[in-house]
């Protein structure tokens, strides 16, 4: 696994707050792209990026997830309801990529976890997910996600950028 540096820069953005525990994830993630999907048809919003999902907040049962997308800053200023508007996680992070099923996320995340802790890393307090494709129109072998994990300036630094 390439684990890389990588400051990302703030976008205008569309989300649901959502909190589930992990085998309720997909089922929940599921609800929230319903809700967006319907927001965006109603309201003519245009996203400008991969889908993303945020998790932060963790408890040792539940995690709160905001689930979204880039979206211009006239769209953001659309949110509406169950919809709000917020920025896209910027700032220092590692970047790896997942590549088959989301199934294979837990060997993936326990990986970065490893590769973190052995540089002597805290672990960020919020990580995300990049849908670069989906299962709806990709096999499930062929599905690429990006990885995000927040850390410091300082320890970005440690690894190669991206």
């Amino acid at each position: 696994m390439k684990l890389t540096s990588v400051t990302l820069t703030p976008r205008p953005m569309l989300y649901v707050a959502l909190s589930g525990t992990m085998p309720e994830i997909p089922a929940v993630m599921g609800r929230g792209f319903a809700t967006l999907g319907a927001f965006i048809a109603a309201s003519g919003v245009q996203p400008l990026g991969p889908p993303i999902a945020l998790y932060h907040d963790w408890t040792e049962t539940t995690t709160a997830i905001d689930l979204g997308f880039p979206v211009s800053a006239a769209d953001a200023a659309k949110a509406a309801g169950e919809v709000k508007a917020g920025t896209t996680p910027h700032g220092p992070a590692l970047k790896t990529v997942h590549k088959g099923s989301y199934a294979g996320f837990g060997r993936t995340y326990a990986e970065i976890g490893a590769r973190i802790t052995d540089a002597g890393i805290p672990q960020g307090a919020r990580m995300w997910e990049v849908y670069l494709n989906g299962p709806d129109t990709t096999p499930e072998d062929q599905l690429l996600t990006e990885i995000y994990t927040e850390v410091s300036a300082a320890d970005a630094a440690r690894f190669p950028a991206d």
